[in-house]
């Protein structure tokens, strides 16, 4: 794995930013309102 670059990480660590979107996703959708990945990326910095 050395060789190709890969990086090896807990799946629960990975996994939390997927969540995190999910969320903002449902929020979202519940505003009926449209975020750029721009402004998604902004709130998950926040």
């Amino acid at each position: 794995m050395e060789q190709k670059h890969l990086t090896v990480a807990p799946s629960k660590a990975v996994n939390a930013c997927g969540v995190s979107v999910s969320e903002l996703e449902m929020a979202q959708n519940a505003q009926r309102i449209y975020w750029t990945a721009e402004e998604v990326d902004a709130k998950m910095e926040a």
